[in-house]
């Protein structure tokens, strides 16, 4: 099972994708025209991780008043102060900028529809204490986009190994091999492949030898040629 996407109902699906598009580094995977406005939105690495839609079915949560930390979205990224000066500047609005005890910086405002988001830059502990360590690496990898695309590609390949189930090496393991390969019947295309490999066998050697050698072979059959039509002709005059 993986991480599919995060639905958010908002009040303006459209200008709120704009507004991520343009100024936290996401692209628009797909989206509709019509009401909800429905957008799917992927990160740098292109992970589809946010669905946003303006759907009336439900009153659209007053974000404002909610704290902070009832929900949020968070980045990664490894300039965070950086980035914070220039989202205010288009819009966003400062909640709060704190140092954790082990040195990662995190950066929390609101969008311009008061919806909470964070900045991060984690700091690789030496411990690893309930599988922080592990969540601050993976952090560092996605602030480089090229590295994180390298890291998702891998990631989602080897979560097929996951399947896999592992079992105790037999002690017979060779015997049970060859008894398997003696069992084993010949593939027919394999035998037909081997025929046709022996039949050109003789004529690989033949016009594998020196031009010279062959040029002389070439003779000596012309030379005998004529020997026996010489003996022929001498033949059919004496009857």
């Amino acid at each position: 099972m993986a991480f599919k996407h995060f639905g958010i109902n908002v009040p303006d699906a459209v200008a709120m994708a704009k507004w991520y598009v343009e100024n936290l580094d996401m692209n628009i995977v797909c989206s509709t025209d019509s009401p909800p406005y429905t957008h799917f939105l992927a990160d740098s690495t292109s992970r589809t991780i946010i669905k946003i839609y303006s759907n009336p079915n439900d009153p659209i949560p007053g974000y404002s008043a909610q704290h902070h930390l009832r929900s949020q979205i968070a980045f990664a990224t490894n300039d965070p102060c950086a980035i914070k000066e220039k989202l205010i500047k288009a819009g966003a609005s400062l909640v709060l900028d704190e140092t954790t005890e082990d040195g990662s910086q995190v950066i929390t405002l609101r969008d311009p529809w008061n919806i909470p988001f964070q900045l991060a830059k984690r700091t690789l502990g030496k411990e690893d204490k309930d599988g922080e360590s592990k969540d601050r690496g993976r952090d560092l990898v996605l602030i480089q986009s090229e590295a994180a695309v390298l890291y998702v590609s891998l990631e989602e390949t080897l979560a097929e190994l996951d399947s896999i189930k592992y079992g105790p090496c037999p002690e017979n393991l060779v015997e049970l091999t060859m008894a398997r390969a003696k069992k084993k019947k010949p593939c027919p295309r394999c035998m037909k492949e081997n025929t046709m490999k022996s039949e050109s066998s003789f004529w690989h050697r033949l016009f594998g030898l020196p031009k010279t050698f062959l040029i002389i072979l070439v003779i000596i059959l012309a030379c005998i040629l004529a020997l026996i039509n010489f003996a022929s002709e001498i033949s059919d005059f004496f009857r």
